[in-house]
């Protein structure tokens, strides 16, 4: 989100109708990336990633995936 606003400021404004928070034991995609497009496809409009079991660099590479996901549809 945009809004032009400090980070905190923004999360006050942040849309909570749709919150997505990832489960690689439960997605029924092939990447973790798939299963955000969908459900950004479907209406989520914030997208928490969890990856508990990931080292640090595969968490990042990961993360910057999904942002970059997120970022292409406004999320």
């Amino acid at each position: 989100m945009d809004c032009g606003c400090s980070p905190s400021d923004a999360r006050r404004f942040a849309d909570y109708r749709f919150y997505l928070c990832t489960d690689r034991h439960l997605m029924t995609t092939a990447t973790v990336e798939e299963s955000v497009e969908q459900a950004i496809s479907g209406g989520a409009t914030i997208v928490q990633l969890r990856e508990k079991e990931l080292s640090s660099r595969e968490f990042l590479d990961t993360a910057l995936s999904v942002k970059a996901v997120c970022d292409a549809h406004g999320v």
